[in-house]
């Protein structure tokens, strides 16, 4: 029973605390050294060898064109798992 109630307080403080270090400053300014040329971040054209390797692989799999990707399954986030797993713990502790 005191573990059960160690344990408790120690989640209830690690639940209250969380807030308060989410709200931390934000980092210092950055400060270029150095005049941020234009050509740095375009973009590039992908190699026409490339290109050509995808289109015959495309037309050696005719099953390709029909696929439909991310409209099956379930998305269970890193934030609901907390909470379940939270409310879990909660309930086998009382």
């Amino acid at each position: 029973m005191q573990a059960h109630r160690l344990l408790s307080g120690v989640i209830a403080l690690a639940a209250l605390t969380a807030p308060m270090m989410a709200s931390a400053s934000p980092a210092a300014a950055i400060t270029h050294t150095r005049p941020v040329s234009d050509d740095v971040a375009k973009p590039t054209a992908a190699p026409v060898a490339e290109a050509e390797s995808y289109a015959e692989r495309e037309q050696q799999t005719p099953a390709a064109a029909a696929y439909v990707g991310g409209r099956s399954g379930v998305y269970i986030g890193g934030g609901a798992l907390v909470v379940v797993l939270i409310i879990l713990v909660v309930i086998l502790l009382i």
